[in-house]
């Protein structure tokens, strides 16, 4: 959990309709890989984007922000493991594995989320 980034605009791709949506694959099955949405209005988001310019040397010195930053997403774990993250909980939900070539997305449907593997939903 040594780095962190934020991006409004390269891996967003269309959804159905006006939604939005947030698709991209975990190559490697060997280590912990979370991504995911959360709500620019978020009052720890300024706090965030501070460690995010800085990057983090470890857990604490990001403040747990991989699970604090995350409403919605994914955690993808070692071993393949594939986790829906969810209320920034990481291991929410484990629903099966991945390969470096699954592709994983995220879609904001109103207000309801949906998650998909390689075109299925979770």
């Amino acid at each position: 959990w040594t780095c962190s980034a934020f991006t409004s605009s390269p891996y967003q791709v269309a959804a159905s309709g006006t939604y939005r949506a947030l698709e991209f694959k975990c190559p490697c099955t060997d280590n912990y890989v979370n991504i995911g949405l959360t709500s620019a209005d978020d009052s720890e988001w300024s706090s965030w984007e501070g460690l995010i310019s800085r990057g983090c040397s470890s857990n604490d010195d990001c403040g747990l922000m991989y699970n604090r930053a995350i409403d919605y997403g994914f955690s993808c774990r070692a071993g393949a493991a594939l986790y829906i993250h969810y209320e920034n909980k990481e291991a929410y939900r484990h629903v099966g594995s991945y390969t470096p070539e699954s592709v994983l997305k995220i879609e904001v449907d109103g207000q309801t989320m949906r998650w998909t593997r390689d075109g299925e939903e979770l």
